[in-house]
């Protein structure tokens, strides 16, 4: 089967899409085309692809289009161009689906050409998590791409229930939208390492989102401990300026340098205000942190009771909740086993990709394509 893949790389997308393409090509020997758009990937963002296939027959090829993502502001004949390319690039290589991680590439349905949309976040969800407002505030003509593009696609996935009801909610879509979890290709242990950090954050931390402040202003309280914040200060039209000395702020960090630091941490705290599903979270469960997770609707519907939850806009509670799992080995212990055990039950790389090649399959018979 071929399919091409739409991404960028400014976030979880890359990781998601990537681990999904590799999965694909290794285990079921689908061939995929990986479409960036905006900014292009980092050497170190694409070596990920080269590894993969390094001494192995592994089909994911990537190209990129110096193209706007849906949330930025461009002319509405620009997103029709970048369509047209997508579309024009899929017919070319010959794909069967057209896999697409932006909403607005739903419209290339409209051509006949079979298009999965897989919604991950949305600037109406965003708005009304991080600002308490209501969507009018977000443009106009982007709630029309994202009606649009849903509105024509074949299928609609989204990895949790909040972001499936978001998109009834903020857009009135009426269709099925399937819920199909993300996953994590679990790392190999080559050995343990000591847990010198106490409790740690990672993401873009130049995202308002994501509520960085908060696990600031939670450990500059704490008199003793080893604490770290990882991800990007900088970011489109934003930025993130640290403001403790308890903090150590590691900036972006290629992908197995983050891995390494959640085997050396003992928590893992997301304060985050939205996060429509957090491969971090599962990231940082898979290598042996115990969760401490703001309570919001995501999280509780991803994680259950195998985390502990805080109120995201009171961070007092949060370094309390820190304190006193750090004083309680066994809860440590027992909050990270949960965790992990959870993730590998729900969040794994072989289960999403085998969801995904039932979903392409069955569309692509449906529209009369040979999968």
């Amino acid at each position: 089967m071929r399919t091409l893949i739409t991404a960028d790389a400014l976030g979880g997308v890359w990781h998601y899409a990537t681990t999904l393409a590799i999965t694909l090509a290794e285990r079921h020997a689908v061939h995929v085309l990986l479409v960036t758009c905006g900014q292009a990937p980092s050497t170190d963002q694409l070596s990920v692809l080269q590894n993969a296939g390094r001494g192995r027959s592994v089909q994911v090829e990537h190209e990129h289009i110096d193209a706007p993502l849906e949330w930025q502001h461009a002319e509405k004949e620009q997103y029709r161009q970048l369509r047209e390319a997508v579309l024009t690039m899929a017919l070319n290589w010959r794909a069967s689906i057209i896999h697409a991680n932006e909403h607005h590439f739903g419209e290339i349905g409209n051509t006949g050409m079979p298009v999965v949309v897989v919604s991950h976040s949305d600037l109406c969800s965003w708005e009304a998590a991080v600002h308490a407002k209501a969507p009018a505030v977000v443009e106009e003509q982007y709630v029309q791409r994202v009606r649009a593009g849903l509105e024509n696609a074949s299928l609609v996935i989204a990895p949790s229930a909040f972001v499936a009801g978001s998109l009834s909610r903020w857009y009135g879509f009426s269709g099925v939208v399937r819920v199909l979890p993300h996953g994590v290709q679990e790392a190999e242990v080559t050995g343990r390492q000591p847990r010198t950090v106490d409790a740690m954050m990672a993401g873009r931390l130049w995202d308002e989102g994501k509520n960085a402040h908060c696990f600031e202003r939670a450990v500059e309280g704490l008199a003793t401990g080893v604490y770290a914040a990882a991800g990007p200060l900088q970011g489109p039209g934003a930025a993130f300026v640290p403001a403790s000395d308890r903090l150590s702020y590691t900036g972006a960090l290629a992908h197995q340098e983050l891995r390494a630091l959640f085997s050396q941490s003992k928590l893992f705290v997301s304060p985050a205000l939205y996060d429509p599903f957090g491969l971090v979270v599962v990231e940082a469960a898979l290598a042996g942190c115990g969760l401490i997770l703001a309570d919001i609707a995501s999280y509780r519907q991803l994680w259950g009771d195998t985390a502990v939850y805080f109120p995201p806009n009171e961070p007092l509670a949060l370094r309390r909740i820190i304190q006193v799992i750090l004083h309680d080995p066994e809860s440590q212990q027992r909050l990270a086993h949960a965790a992990g055990e959870h993730a590998r039950a729900l969040y794994s790389a072989d289960r999403m990709a085998e969801a995904y090649l039932a979903t392409y399959q069955r569309i692509a018979i449906r529209h009369g394509v040979a999968p």
